[in-house]
């Protein structure tokens, strides 16, 4: 994976420049994706992610969206890809042992409520899980990153590739005059360190608990205003089964609600909860 370099501060150049660079991206082209979420379908539609886009997912609580930003941390590490982990609901090591069960696929409640059979298994098989680790770097912030300046200086001392943010309606909100106002300028604030330090940015959002008011809109974000506009793609998840509408334990929905290079599309998966773990609808491939 090419390593980072640090940010030039130009702010206007003229067309020609601008064309040169260009050149230079394209020749890099190869057809493989560079930052792959990991789920087939998924990857299809969008070719991965990408530098200074912003990736935002939207669902409901416990709908499965941070579990998804943990699988697609957990793909990009095998892919030797450096992730930056901003939890700011969430322990690390609550969020590196749902990467485990995912990887080990070890039943995360039995693993958390202490049955020997997972503990013996994880301690067993904890190298697997080490050399994953120690391929490319997985940073955890802890206590840091409800303020943009805190991102940023994390974002400086590491640069990362992808950095991943969970979740927007998290952020510090006391110095401004709302929430909605606070979320707005975190977002801006995410989209412009995408743009800045040439990362690809995740941002996981709750959604309104009505939903969208109207078809294919992205209303349904909470305090959606600013993470409709920045958003490069958005990504809205649905676990049916949570809310009573299906039977089927393990069917699970991602909409691509916007993107702005691709088609939007509705992808279906098969997710296991006691794994924490997505995989392609074998009707997808």
């Amino acid at each position: 994976m090419e390593s980072i370099q640090k940010p030039k501060k130009i702010t206007v150049r003229d067309a020609l420049s601008v064309f040169k660079d260009l050149v230079s991206e394209i020749k890099k082209r190869t057809g493989k994706i560079e930052l792959p979420y990991g789920i087939k379908s998924l990857d299809e539609l969008t070719h991965g992610l990408h530098r200074k886009h912003l990736c935002v997912i939207g669902a409901r609580t416990s709908h499965g969206k941070t579990s998804l930003a943990n699988q697609f941390a957990l793909n990009l590490l095998k892919e030797n890809v450096s992730v930056l982990y901003v939890s700011l609901e969430m322990a690390d090591t609550e969020i590196l042992e749902r990467i485990v069960a995912n990887q080990l696929k070890i039943h995360a409640w039995n693993l958390k409520s202490g049955f020997k059979e997972e503990v013996d298994f994880f301690i067993q098989n904890q190298d697997t899980i080490k050399n994953i680790l120690t391929a490319e770097p997985l940073i955890f912030a802890n206590n840091s990153g409800r303020k943009i300046s805190e991102i940023e200086e994390m974002v400086k001392t590491y640069y990362p590739h992808v950095l991943i943010v969970d979740h927007a309606q998290m952020c510090s909100h006391h110095e401004f005059r709302s929430r909605n106002e606070a979320v707005g300028e975190y977002v801006q604030g995410l989209k412009r360190i995408a743009m800045q330090y040439d990362v690809a940015v995740i941002l996981n959002s709750q959604v309104n608990r009505e939903g969208s008011r109207n078809p294919n809109q992205l209303d349904f974000l909470k305090y959606s205003g600013e993470l409709e506009e920045c958003a490069d793609i958005v990504l809205q998840g649905v676990w049916p089964y949570r809310d009573g509408e299906s039977d089927d334990l393990n069917a699970y929905e991602i909409t691509i609600t916007k993107q702005r290079s691709g088609p939007t599309a509705k992808v279906h998966l098969r997710y296991d909860p006691r794994y924490y773990r997505f995989e392609d609808s074998p009707t997808e491939n």
